[in-house]
């Protein structure tokens, strides 16, 4: 399968939300995110590792954006943090030694569940910030499946 299709969806849905939400910050960080999607799509190494640094800065603007609103509750701060670090980890530990573990690529499991928990109980708290993080889920999938993948060829030998 081709998890480019996945990132794609969730670069539409993006897209979508950049125009629906009202606070301007959050509309920013997933355009961000949307741009750098769409960068790191380019079949041009030099220019699709780009993208890579602008998704890796809208994750880190993500974090920057959840700790600028004191109406914001430890609760939402907590999961927009680790939805945000945890999605971006696998790829931030690409180019160290621990690539090849696979604990590392099973660390986006833990996205998935924080979102799917913030969608199922607390959703009208992330109306703001429901685009981003679709594109921080998505990416955690996409990790998550091509983790459950390699594991799967290398155990096939």
């Amino acid at each position: 399968m081709d998890l480019r299709i996945i990132i794609v969806l969730a670069a539409l849905i993006g897209l979508v939300y950049t125009f629906k939400v009202k606070n301007k910050f959050a509309r920013i960080i997933t355009a961000a995110g949307v741009i750098a999607i769409g960068i790191s799509l380019i079949p041009i190494p030099q220019i699709a590792i780009d993208g890579f640094y602008i998704f890796f800065a809208f994750h880190v603007a993500a974090i920057i954006y959840v700790f600028s609103y004191d109406e914001f509750s430890n609760q939402k701060k907590g999961i927009i943090t680790v939805i945000a670090l945890l999605s971006i980890l696998p790829q931030a530990l690409f180019f160290t030694p621990y690539a090849s573990q696979i604990w590392v690529g099973l660390l986006s499991f833990i996205p998935i569940l924080a979102f799917a928990y913030a969608a199922k109980n607390k959703i009208q708290e992330f109306k703001n910030e429901i685009g981003f993080l679709i594109l921080m889920v998505c990416n955690s999938i996409v990790t998550f499946i091509g983790t459950i993948q390699i594991y799967m060829m290398l155990k096939a030998g």
